[in-house]
C-alpha cells in the first residue's frame, strides 16, 4: 500500500513538472516572437522617409495593443475548438478557460501581433493610424484567428490533412496576402513613382537598419521554432485529458 501511495506520488510529480516546464518554455517562445517585433520596426523605419518614422513606431506600438485587446476578447474565441468547422464557438472574453487555455492563449497571442504587424507593415506611408488601428482590429478580429482554427485548432484544412509548419502559413501567408490586399486597394505611396511611371530612389532609406531588421526577425524565427511550442502544448492538452 505504502508502495503504491509512493509510485502515485512521484507520477504526479513528474506531471507537475513537466506541465511547469512546458509553461516556461512556451513562455520563453513567446517572449523571443515578440522580441521580433523590434526587428519589423527597424525594417519599416529603413524602407521609408525619415520624417515618418515616429508615425510607423507610434503605429506598431499601437497594432500591437489593438491586436492584443480584440483576441483576447473575440480572436481566441474564434481560434479555439472548430470541430471541424471554419471557426470556434467558444473561450471568448476568456470564459471557460483551463490553465492550458492560457498558456495557448499567450503564445497565439504573439502570433497574433506578428501577424499583424507584418500585414500593416505592408501600407506603411499610404494610410493614416486610424486606418492602421482597424486593419490591426480585421486581422486580430477575423483573419488571423479564422486561419488558426482552420490549420492548428480542428478545422476543416487541419482534417483534410494539411499540416502548417511553423506557422508558415498561419502567421507569415495570411500576413503577407493581407498586406498586399491593403496595398493593392490603398495604391502605390504619393512619390514613389515619377512622370514617367518610374520608381523614383528614396534618399531616406537606411540599409544598414534594413539588414538588422533582417537578422533580428530571422533569430526570432529561426532559434525556436513556433511547431515545436505547437506539439507541446498538443502534447500537454492530451495528458490534461487523460
Amino acid at each position: 500500500m505504502v508502495k503504491l501511495m509512493t509510485i502515485a506520488i512521484m507520477e504526479k510529480t513528474i506531471i507537475d513538472l513537466n506541465t511547469v516546464l512546458h509553461t516556461v518554455w512556451i513562455i520563453i517562445c513567446t517572449v523571443m516572437v515578440i522580441l521580433s517585433q523590434v526587428g519589423y520596426m527597424m525594417k519599416e523605419t529603413g524602407t521609408i522617409k525619415m520624417k515618418n518614422n515616429s508615425v510607423i513606431l507610434l503605429k506598431t506600438i499601437l497594432v500591437i495593443s489593438v491586436s492584443s485587446i480584440t483576441f483576447f476578447l473575440f480572436g481566441f474565441g474564434f481560434a479555439l475548438e472548430a470541430k471541424g468547422g471554419i471557426v470556434g464557438q467558444d473561450h471568448f472574453i476568456g470564459v471557460n478557460y483551463i490553465y492550458a487555455d492560457y498558456t495557448k492563449f499567450i503564445f497565439y497571442f504573439a502570433l497574433c501581433v506578428k501577424m499583424s504587424v507584418i500585414a500593416t507593415g505592408s501600407i506603411g506611408e499610404r494610410i493614416e493610424i486610424d486606418r492602421y488601428l482597424f486593419f490591426s482590429f480585421l486581422n486580430s478580429t477575423f483573419i488571423f484567428p479564422l486561419g488558426l482554427a482552420w490549420c492548428w485548432n480542428n478545422g476543416w484544412l487541419q482534417n483534410m490533412g494539411f499540416i502548417d509548419y511553423g506557422g508558415v502559413a498561419i502567421v507569415h501567408l495570411m500576413g503577407g496576402l493581407s498586406g498586399f490586399v491593403g496595398t493593392y486597394l490603398i495604391g502605390p505611396r504619393i512619390g514613389l513613382f515619377n512622370s514617367k511611371n518610374a520608381i523614383s530612389y528614396i534618399a531616406d532609406d537606411d540599409k544598414f537598419l534594413q539588414e538588422q531588421a533582417e537578422l533580428s526577425v530571422s533569430d526570432s524565427d529561426t532559434d525556436l521554432d513556433k511547431q515545436s511550442v505547437n506539439k507541446y502544448l498538443i502534447e500537454y492538452e492530451t495528458k490534461q485529458i487523460k
